[in-house]
């Protein structure tokens, strides 16, 4: 019984594009954003565009909120803002107490291993001493922005870090988007569909780090063009 419902609502995604195929990236070590597809027979690199592996790209904007307000927790990653794994918080020891003693999510989720958080801890000691990438981060998210709004490319106004969300605003169109610009133009995008975002708010997650380079922004924004205009997606007025 439990199959039959499975296999029926797996093609009720798949037919309204939801559905999500996962691409097997190899990363090319020393290369970064350049990766290889798995099982490809195509030889050209990939220019990924997407996060969690990269290393202390930007603030955390729920870090900074919290030292703004003053609010008791602050909370972050090690994922994407130090390019290793897991998250924490910081707070007062009441607080720190109560969230062991009654947080589900706490109790019930094992240890990081010791060499992931010797990584997190190099990451950290690196990064306070270090603005080089923030810095560079910064400005290739202007340059991004700077082309994205001379080509009408829409960004969603929620965006306020390097992270560039570009409307779509239809799952089928997104994903078939996504395709070509991965097998015409070898550059692998994000695309984030509902339930994940609301119907009709579908988009691409474009992520910048300090390694993509002017060219390949101008690569980017160019097969971008090209894909809005070939499946109709709306520019920005």
């Amino acid at each position: 019984m439990y199959s039959e419902i499975l296999s029926r609502k797996i093609m009720e995604l798949k037919k309204s594009g939801q559905y999500r195929e996962f691409v097997i990236l190899n990363r090319i070590r020393g290369q970064y954003p350049l990766a290889r597809i798995n099982n490809s027979n195509n030889e050209k690199p990939v220019v990924v565009w997407c996060s969690n592996d990269y290393l202390g790209m930007s603030q955390n904007p729920v870090v900074v909120e919290a030292m703004h307000r003053a609010i008791d927790i602050i909370q972050g990653t090690m994922a994407k803002g130090i390019g290793v794994i897991g998250g924490y918080i910081t707070a007062s020891a009441s607080i720190i107490d109560a969230v062991r003693s009654f947080a589900p999510g706490f109790i019930f989720t094992t240890s990081l291993p010791p060499a992931i958080v010797a990584a997190c801890y190099a990451s950290v000691e690196y990064l306070k001493t270090s603005s080089i990438e923030r810095e560079s981060l910064h400005k290739k998210t202007e340059i991004l922005r700077k082309y994205f709004n001379n080509a009408g490319i829409p960004t969603m106004h929620s965006s306020e870090t390097h992270i560039l969300p570009v409307l779509i605003g239809d799952a089928k169109k997104c994903k078939a988007a996504a395709r070509k610009l991965l097998d015409k133009h070898n550059i692998y995008l994000q695309l984030i569909n509902s339930p994940t975002v609301s119907v009709g708010t579908e988009r691409f997650r474009v992520n910048i780090t300090p390694n993509h380079s002017e060219e390949q922004i101008i690569q980017l924004t160019n097969a971008l063009i090209e894909v809005f205009f070939l499946f109709d997606i709306p520019f920005q007025g």
